[in-house]
């Protein structure tokens, strides 16, 4: 089984119907639990889905995505030692670019060895990983 990162900005576009990426997002996962890939993500990344549902939908998003999205998801906890090794490449980094929660993301990808990303911002790409649906 093919295991594979989730960013926020998949599972928002999935979620919602109105994203620009949506269709893309929802043919991705299909396809994905075709594959019965594992979907892995962050705590810091369900995090920042949660608040960006709860932000811009209100609190019954955030029912949706803990009852129907939630339970089929590896979630990687970030510990004291991840976020460490992320905020010490935000700084150095010197810019906006990436957040915290992306450089964690780029921290777990790496310790989990996992080769694919699935996300729609170029933040995956711009780092060399491997990031699928692949841009047109």
């Amino acid at each position: 089984m093919a295991r594979l990162y989730v960013d926020t900005s998949a599972f928002y576009a999935a979620l919602v119907r109105d994203d620009v990426n949506h269709s893309a997002a929802r043919e991705t996962l299909d396809r994905l639990r075709k594959e019965d890939a594992e979907l892995v993500t962050s705590s810091y990344v369900v995090q920042e889905t949660i608040a960006l549902l709860q932000h811009r939908w209100g609190v019954e998003a955030v029912r949706d995505w803990q009852r129907l999205v939630e339970p089929g998801l590896t979630i990687i906890w970030i510990d004291a030692e991840i976020h460490r090794r992320a905020l010490i490449a935000l700084l150095a980094s010197g810019g906006r670019r990436f957040s915290l929660a992306d450089w964690s993301s780029f921290e777990v990808i790496r310790e989990e060895g996992i080769a694919r990303a699935f996300a729609f911002d170029q933040h995956f790409q711009n780092r060399g990983f491997e990031v699928i649906p692949e841009a047109d």
